[in-house]
């Protein structure tokens, strides 16, 4: 015999466990996420900002700023860093023309990618030092925080610039700025970070050229880093 009420009964519980479950494994996914994984500290930390005070500076001299951010609510982290990086990336493309026996052109090119740290300094300003994890858990309290800092740019550090050539493709440049972390497990880190620009000293002829008002165009003293 034919029951469709039976049928439309046992499809029905069927359907209900299946809802049953998802709506377990949502809920353990969740406590999992916010309990151990912390994918919901990110969005606890907010408006991560790095202000420089003197964002054009001279090797040997010291940049200062702040680190500033918000933290809506208690959130886990592993720490709060600070760094002042320089990198050079040189992007150089060879291209060769050739013909075959049919006197058909062929252009053939080689791309070389260069990418160097030249500056690299990092200051943990609280938590778990970079590469020496202790296992210990670390909270960053509800509130405001703005933490003052300080870096000295070493002499001899290359300026802040950039350069294309044509019609080869090849370009070069340097960068540098201070980077503000708030490094928290299991999910995107919160940053900001804040352009520095590094410039040369000005020979002192140059300088005192200058001071003087006396020359219609710059002296062009050589300068070696």
């Amino acid at each position: 015999p034919y029951y469709p009420s039976y049928y439309f009964l046992l499809l029905f519980l069927v359907f209900y466990n299946c809802f049953r479950n998802y709506r377990a494994w949502i809920g353990a996914v969740c406590r999992t996420s916010k309990k151990e994984m912390g994918l919901l500290d990110t969005c606890r930390v907010s408006d991560v900002r790095v202000t420089l005070h003197n964002p054009v500076v001279y090797p040997g001299t010291i940049v200062t700023g702040v680190m500033s951010f918000k933290a809506a609510s208690t959130a886990s982290m592993r720490a709060v860093r600070i760094q002042l990086f320089g990198e050079e990336h040189t992007i150089i493309t060879i291209r060769k023309h050739s013909s075959d026996m049919r006197g058909n052109s062929h252009i053939t090119s080689t791309t070389y990618k260069s990418n160097n740290v030249l500056l690299n300094q990092l200051f943990t300003v609280s938590g778990e030092c970079l590469g020496r994890p202790s296992g210990q858990k670390h909270e960053l309290p509800a509130g405001e925080y703005a933490i003052p800092f300080e870096f000295l740019v070493p002499y001899g550090m290359p300026p802040t610039g950039a350069t294309s050539v044509a019609p080869n493709l090849n370009k070069a440049a340097i960068n540098y700025g201070v980077t503000g972390t708030i490094d928290i497990p299991g999910s995107v880190d919160a940053t900001a970070t804040a352009i520095l620009r590094v410039v040369t000293t000005m020979p002192i002829a140059q300088f005192n050229a200058r001071a003087a008002g006396g020359l219609l165009r710059p002296l062009t003293v050589p300068l070696y880093c």
